[in-house]
């Protein structure tokens, strides 16, 4: 089949801000084997290979040691083994950190999709929803969650421009005094904007809904923002990669 495939699929690594969410319960420090310690691994115990788990992050010790369980061995683990590898792994989150993680991901999710006609074309950062909210469309995200909480408390409403946009440019201007006043940086808000979303108990079709109806209303500014900012660039290379074309967006 020589028809071009593209897979639009997350990055899924979170961003710093989201391990100094004290709301998130989680710890800074994290049991991680990768280039930076494995070589020091691998000369302690010759006979073992790491490979299964390399790259891979566990949040706890106890996740940790369960994956050391699962490595196969060759003959019995050497006494001291668990311990060992337990204080080497230890790694402190930090944006090298994630950065790394970050290339790591990208590359194995190449590996699992790439081939033939087959492209993979993945989010810059986290997720598509947080990409958005990095990016010059953020306004309009952070309405569609709002639209999509109005709806959850007061059932389905209606999209019109007397009311509705009104009380979503309200509270959006509200926000925007908010964060100047405390001098969020872009990558502050759009995490607090995507949680929002991801712990509001929102439904992500619905916000989905809203925002491509913000988008189809605003197409003019949407399709110039689309073309030129960085967070969003790997959905247009998808669009052109499908379509074989090259330049600017055209079409509705």
């Amino acid at each position: 089949m020589n028809i071009p495939v593209a897979v639009i699929t997350d990055l899924d690594v979170r961003p710093i801000e989201y391990y100094n969410d004290q709301a998130n319960e989680v710890t800074t420090k994290v049991y991680c084997i990768n280039d930076s310690n494995i070589e020091e691994l691998q000369n302690q115990f010759p006979d073992i290979s790491f490979d299964a788990i390399k790259d891979e992050v566990f949040k706890s010790k106890s996740s940790f040691e369960e994956a050391l369980q699962t490595i196969k061995l060759t003959k019995r683990a050497p006494i001291g083994f668990k311990n060992y590898c337990v204080e080497k792994s230890q790694c402190e989150i930090n944006m090298e950190f994630i950065e790394s993680i970050r290339l790591k991901n990208r590359e194995a999710k190449q590996r699992r999709f790439v081939q033939d006609k087959v492209e993979a074309f993945i989010s810059s950062k986290w997720t598509l929803e947080y990409d958005i909210a990095l990016s010059d469309l953020r306004d309009y995200i952070f309405k569609s969650i709002w639209a999509s909480r109005i709806e959850k408390n007061s059932g389905e409403i209606e999209f019109n421009e007397e009311v509705f946009s009104e009380q979503l440019e309200s509270e959006l201007h509200e926000r925007k005094k908010y964060w100047e006043e405390n001098e969020h940086t872009p990558k502050e808000i759009a995490y607090e904007i995507y949680m929002s979303l991801l712990k509001g108990g929102l439904s992500k079709a619905i916000n989905a809904q809203y925002l491509a109806n913000l988008l189809y209303r605003n197409k003019e500014r949407v399709r110039e923002i689309l073309e030129r900012d960085e967070y969003l660039k790997y959905l247009v290379d998808a669009i052109h990669y499908v379509t074989n074309t090259t330049g600017t967006l055209g079409g509705e």
